[in-house]
């Protein structure tokens, strides 16, 4: 079961991606950090990706699947970003695979060597060294 606030959210947009999807989420779904979420944003597929992901979602509860019209990568990560519930939040494309510890390894990197808050209640969403880096306004509103 995944925990209310993982310690990092997979920010994954998808978009005919059918012919890599699987062997993108085997990649992360082997990870040897385990408290993480995988936000796919389907950004209007029109091949087996809708289903493939929602498929994966039944068979593991860190799958999170949202459906949007096609509108590009840049709205797609936004949208994943505004549902992430970790502090930290990686980007995965879904013809890639990675590396069993690159959650696991990224994480600890940036928990030894930045200073990390979230301040949701201030539109920002991660602050380095107390500037903010991501901010969803920001996001939320770009066109």
């Amino acid at each position: 079961m995944i925990p209310m606030k993982p310690q990092v959210s997979v920010l994954l947009p998808c978009f005919n991606a059918a012919g890599h999807l699987e062997s993108c989420l085997e990649s992360l779904l082997a990870q040897s950090l385990e408290d993480f979420e995988i936000l796919a944003i389907d950004d209007g597929s029109d091949d087996e990706t809708p289903e493939l992901l929602e498929r994966a979602a039944g068979k593991d509860r860190r799958i999170r699947v949202f459906h949007r019209p096609h509108q590009g990568i840049a709205k797609s990560l936004a949208a994943a970003a505004v549902e992430a519930r970790a502090p930290l939040l990686a980007r995965m494309d879904a013809d890639d695979i990675c590396d069993r510890r690159r959650l696991e390894l990224q994480a600890s990197y940036l928990k030894e060597h930045y200073l990390l808050e979230t301040h949701l209640a201030g539109r920002c969403r991660v602050a380095i060294w107390g500037y903010c880096v991501m901010s969803l306004t920001a996001l939320l509103y770009s066109k």
